[in-house]
């Protein structure tokens, strides 16, 4: 279903308005995630990585492990607001090795330190494809030098059309009709769906979300070689408010790469 475009906002002015009302959206990262986070954060140590950065940050809730782990860290977001809760984050816990900067994914040029590690925490929702082509190929110009990784967890488009098929399923089993069922998962909050271009709202932000078929494409168009792709499974309450007894769990997907010899 095409989305409606007039109803999509700038991302940078929707975050900063999101965070003045002290809202501190922030995405959740399940147990697993980070666990396959911080052990690739680990093996890329031990192989000599020293420097970051945290691409989207946000509200900064990677900032202080990234702090911990790296020598170096770049915390970069589109969204003014966003920067000023990781600047008051950094304050309040003494995280001296982390600098802020303010900053399209698409224009990454106020970076000014050498990288060897760039982490994205599903974070990598620019909307169009060229948005997603224009931050990859940043990506790349950054760890060129060092021969760098690129890694991160991205959302997951596939996992959006299996939760449709059990939320569908579920309603059957309550009584509904087919069609009935298909409108009430429309209400749900799927109907904001564009399965063509792998595109969402949410917040009233365009969002993209990943097949695991695009993300090595996209990956190897922008000269990086996928090392590891995993599913990160979430819970039915992150997922939906209906009371879903299904054992197979929606998902993310964890990836890591690194720029092609």
């Amino acid at each position: 279903m095409p989305l409606d475009m007039s109803r999509l906002k700038d991302p940078a002015k929707t975050w900063d308005k999101v965070h003045s009302k002290g809202v501190e959206y922030q995405v959740e990262i399940p147990e697993y995630g980070w666990k396959k986070l911080k052990q690739a954060f680990a093996y890329l140590v031990r192989e000599g990585a020293t420097s970051v950065l945290d691409l989207g940050c946000g509200v900064g809730n990677a900032l202080e492990t990234l702090s911990k782990t790296f020598q170096t860290v770049v915390a970069l977001d589109i969204a003014p607001k966003s920067i000023e809760f990781c600047k008051k984050l950094c304050n309040s816990r003494k995280l001296r090795n982390v600098t802020c900067v303010n900053a399209s994914m698409t224009d990454m040029g106020d970076v000014q330190c050498d990288l060897d590690v760039i982490v994205t925490l599903n974070s990598l929702t620019v909307p169009s494809i060229q948005q997603i082509k224009d931050t990859l190929m940043e990506c790349h110009r950054l760890l060129e030098h060092s021969k760098g990784h690129l890694l991160g967890v991205l959302p997951s488009m596939d996992s959006y059309h299996f939760e449709q098929l059990v939320l569908i399923d579920h309603n059957m089993k309550r009584g509904l009709s087919e069609d009935e069922a298909k409108t009430a998962v429309m209400n749900q909050g799927y109907k904001d769906l564009d399965f063509r271009y792998g595109r969402t709202t949410g917040f009233n932000v365009l969002q993209h979300f990943w097949t695991p078929h695009e993300i090595e494409y996209r990956l190897s168009q922008a000269g990086f070689e996928l090392l590891e792709l995993e599913k990160i499974h979430l819970t039915w309450s992150d997922a939906t408010y209906l009371k879903v007894k299904e054992p197979m769990l929606p998902w993310d997907w964890f990836f890591l790469s690194k720029v092609k010899s």
